[in-house]
């Protein structure tokens, strides 16, 4: 009986050993990820907007306003010990935009925010900014929405998160170019000015989703941000841009997502 008993307690404490290690292996699926912010900066924003006859959904020609655009997005990683891989980049051109802070009780990080304007909320019309751009929100842990999005949803870049050739390392910088054309509706080409304030500035919007890796390329949390900004803009004609394309990225022209180290001269 008490050799029964004994091996019966070695058998539970074993159990009880395994259960304890593999809750400790799987701590990090357990609850939220940890936030890593990466470094977001838009480089160049360029959109035409011209008339053109084709085909709309197999039925043509028909007239059509079209929307080109061409955007480079500078995402930074400044963590000396975390790697980051985007599953998304994307960017928007509301013609107004709205944003409120998420729930505090799913939100485990801080959110680091940067408001240039008073109020809760962004308002839909006004100056355009003083300087080039101006940060309306920064950082996560808050909720964001608009309507009329010039560019529609062709303005995301989709990494894959088994790739690692689209890690950017830790302490690199890295330029993601997004490009393309899109057909507007009838209405929105009859006041396309409105995005553009008067051809004075717009807002922009730019959100990253991805993963930080540690040392292993194992999971050690998300790497999530949005970016709200008024952006100046020159224009001419129907044609608006804002910045300058950085010469490395002239340099590799086909390449969607360019990685540098920080400090480089580009």
């Amino acid at each position: 009986m008490v050799a029964r008993m004994a091996s019966a307690l070695i058998v539970l404490a074993a159990l009880c050993a395994g259960t304890l290690l593999g809750a400790y292996m799987l701590k990090p699926k357990l609850g939220p990820y940890p936030n890593y912010e990466p470094e977001v900066e838009l480089e160049y924003l360029y959109i035409r907007i011209f008339n053109t006859t084709v085909a709309i959904n197999g039925v043509g020609p028909q007239n059509a306003t079209m929307a080109s655009f061409m955007a480079v997005i500078k995402v930074g990683n400044p963590y000396n010990d975390t790697d980051i891989l985007p599953s998304t980049v994307a960017i928007h051109v509301p013609q107004d935009v709205d944003y409120e802070e998420s729930n505090a009780s799913t939100v485990t990080f801080t959110a680091t925010i940067s408001i240039k304007e008073k109020g809760s909320q962004v308002p839909s019309g006004g100056s355009p900014p003083n300087d080039s751009v101006e940060i309306i929100k920064s950082g996560d842990g808050f909720a964001y929405g608009f309507t009329n999005d010039l560019i529609l949803d062709h303005g995301v870049v989709r990494f894959s998160l088994r790739d690692i050739s689209s890690v950017i390392p830790r302490n690199s910088d890295a330029y993601v170019m997004i490009s393309g054309t899109v057909p507007l509706p009838e209405l929105w080409g009859k006041n396309v000015r409105t995005w553009f304030h008067g051809g004075s500035w717009a807002y922009v919007v730019i959100s990253i989703d991805g993963k930080a890796l540690g040392n292993n390329l194992e999971v050690k949390g998300t790497s999530d941000y949005v970016l709200i900004l008024k952006v100046r803009l020159t224009h001419e004609g129907n044609e608006y841009w804002y910045g300058s394309i950085p010469k490395v990225v002239l340099d590799n022209p086909t390449d969607i997502l360019v990685i540098i180290p920080k400090g480089v001269t580009t």
